[in-house]
């Protein structure tokens, strides 16, 4: 869990919106944000992020995902951000020094 996620502004919005959520998926409404297929009713899901850097995270920038597809997703974005900066760090040490 990322240090803003433990933050309690986070954890308070979640416990809000969340109930809000529950309803469209009680309902079997509820659809997939990153699959777009149907969430069941009796499916483990969780609230994920609509990730747009340039305008933040805000309530209405949170939608329903299958928990499979959302901690996958979470695992990529890691790994991604993990190989850059092993990347860069090879890159700098294989650098030519200064003559």
């Amino acid at each position: 869990m990322s240090q803003w996620h433990r933050k309690a502004k986070w954890s308070n919005t979640t416990a809000k919106l969340r109930p809000l959520y529950q309803r469209t998926v009680d309902a079997g409404m509820a659809v997939c944000g990153r699959c777009h297929r149907p969430i069941a009713p009796s499916e483990p899901w969780d609230l994920g992020h609509v990730i747009d850097l340039s305008t933040g995270l805000g309530s209405s920038q949170v939608q329903t995902e299958h928990r499979s597809c959302n901690r996958s997703a979470g695992g990529k974005l890691g790994a991604r951000k993990t190989s850059t900066a092993r990347r860069q760090q090879v890159q700098r040490n294989l650098r030519l020094p200064d003559v």
